[in-house]
């Protein structure tokens, strides 16, 4: 959540940090205690973290954190508990105007996508519980 906020504030320093930071959380993560699809959702995940903390272009940075999200929802979607609910909101813009989506524990809309450009372009579309 660290890395969605530095997003939304548009600063590549703290999105290299907190990628950077959250690559060691995932390191801890007993792959043997996850499932075929969680294990290739966590390859993918620690893929696109490691391709954030060695980018300096905040808009390239943004593009590998489409897929970081989308494999970071089906993983977290497969948790049979979590702490406080999540939230999944999507921005119809974001992605060339494919659209994408992010996870958030709130469900006021901040963007990570465009950061102050556009705010609070997006609309809350789930919730984990």
């Amino acid at each position: 959540f660290d890395l969605k906020d530095a997003f939304v504030n548009t600063n590549f320093e703290d999105v290299k940090a907190d990628a950077s930071k959250m690559l060691q959380q995932t390191e801890k993560i007993k792959v043997s205690n996850c499932g075929a699809m969680e294990t290739q959702h966590l390859i993918k995940i620690k893929s696109m973290l490691e391709a954030i903390s060695g980018n300096d272009d905040i808009e390239n940075q943004r593009d590998h954190f489409i897929v970081l999200s989308e494999n970071m929802i089906a993983f977290a979607s497969n948790m049979e508990t979590l702490e406080k609910p999540i939230y999944i909101q999507h921005c119809p813009m974001a992605n060339s105007d494919i659209g994408a989506d992010w996870l958030s524990l709130s469900d006021e809309i901040r963007n990570p996508y465009y950061g102050s450009a556009m705010l609070t372009c997006g609309e809350v579309t789930g919730i984990l519980e």
